[in-house]
């Protein structure tokens, strides 16, 4: 089985894949002052609710926005399940080209999620993800070349940005779109459920997107579970 985890400032989610297939997820706190021991018997403890074990852990794979708890997050996982985890960065080796001045920067999160677009929808996408502040990641799909990240916006979380900002941001992004593709428009992150109904831009929500980008990842860098 394949551990995928995406570790936010908030929130880090964890998934759990049997193959292609999410078999399990939950989400954890990113608390900064957990040491790796704590962050394994957190992984163990999930693991086992989930009626699974650290044993059927063949492969795991990392996308973090928050450098601070990365190195015990990963210490973590390989003390709980013998298998170091991969990490994804603008530096690994995947099917999408990040189209930005200085792609180094491109979150990971951001990555995976343009990963996941274009494997699932195949189409320009504007992915909304709702997280500790609320990104729009860009996304443009060539049969040929495959999906490229052309840049975002990233504003306030949700706690303090109405649902009318994201609707206002999505129209001018529209409005400056590179084609003359009319890109969808998928919610993502932990409150995509919630805020999505209140946006008239959305069009659907994947709230394991970002999830399935890391399992995407995960085949694209080799990994096998």
């Amino acid at each position: 089985m394949l551990l995928a985890l995406d570790i936010g400032n908030t929130e880090t989610t964890v998934g759990l894949f049997a193959g292609d297939r999410l078999v399990a997820h939950w989400r954890l706190h990113t608390t900064p002052q957990r040491t790796p021991d704590e962050w394994a018997a957190a992984f163990t403890a999930q693991l086992t609710q989930a009626g699974h074990s650290t044993e059927e852990i063949r492969a795991a794979i990392v996308a973090s926005v928050a450098p601070q708890v990365t190195h015990s997050v990963c210490d973590g996982i390989q003390a709980a399940t013998t298998r170091e985890p991969v990490r994804v960065d603008g530096r690994s080796k995947l099917p999408v080209v990040l189209d930005v001045d200085e792609p180094l920067t491109v979150g990971a999160d951001r990555i995976v999620n343009t990963l996941a677009a274009v494997e699932l929808f195949k189409q320009d996408t504007i992915v909304v993800d709702f997280g500790t502040a609320t990104t729009f990641d860009c996304i443009t799909v060539d049969g040929k070349r495959g999906g490229r990240f052309i840049g975002g916006v990233i504003m306030p979380g949700v706690r303090t940005a109405s649902d009318e900002s994201v609707d206002g941001l999505v129209r001018r992004i529209k409005a400056e779109w590179p084609s003359k593709t009319r890109p969808m428009v998928v919610a993502t992150g932990g409150l995509a459920g919630l805020v999505a109904p209140l946006c008239k831009e959305i069009e659907s929500v994947h709230a394991d997107l970002t999830l399935i980008g890391l399992r995407i990842a995960a085949a694209a860098l080799g990994l096998t579970w």
